[in-house]
């Protein structure tokens, strides 16, 4: 597991960052969750998997909260 300040993740900007995950291979071990939040997401080739886990996918348009469980909500 990594963590890092939210303004490494640029959080606190008005534009959150861009991820690419083209061509990786991204992965945790079984029965975990692998987590990608940010603002535009590219995914194209590679694969991202979490046997036996689940797979979460944010967007975020501009400023705001995002849950880190999307099944609660704000």
């Amino acid at each position: 597991m990594s963590a890092a300040p939210p303004a490494a993740f640029s959080f606190l900007t008005t534009t959150a960052a861009q991820i690419s995950a083209n061509g990786s291979d991204l992965g945790v071990p079984w029965g975990q969750t692998l987590g990608l939040v940010g603002g535009p997401i590219s995914i194209a080739g590679g694969t991202l998997s979490a046997p036996a886990g689940m797979i979460h996918v944010t967007s975020a348009a501009g400023v705001g909260e995002v849950p880190v469980d999307p099944r609660k909500t704000l």
